[in-house]
């Protein structure tokens, strides 16, 4: 991630909207931190609270939510395909990967 595709996302995701001002918490991430991304940041009237390094372990809403409980499903419909499912295997031996709709 870099400068420009940072400011890309802010103005294809964020954009302008009539909900004005918003607030966007990120992690201090150097592009996150840089003069251009803030420029851009008040052109969109975004204001911005930054995650310390070292603490996002402790705020992060969307892994505890969404992505953890999501995580947990996929491994338990994998290690259900592990444990009973068809496997396919290389020449070498070696099991392939679930097919998409395990």
């Amino acid at each position: 991630m870099d400068d420009a595709l940072t400011i890309d996302y802010l103005r294809k995701v964020i954009g302008q909207s009539l909900f004005s001002p918003r607030l966007l918490v990120w992690d201090s991430f150097r592009c996150h931190l840089s003069d251009s991304t803030k420029k851009e940041l008040k052109q969109l009237n975004v204001h911005t609270a930054l995650i310390l390094g070292g603490t996002t372990k402790w705020f992060q809403p969307g892994d505890v939510c969404l992505n953890g409980p999501f995580k947990q499903h996929i491994q338990r419909l994998y290690d259900d395909w592990l444990m009973h499912g068809q496997k396919e295997f290389t020449f070498g031996g070696n099991p392939r990967p679930p097919p998409m709709r395990v």
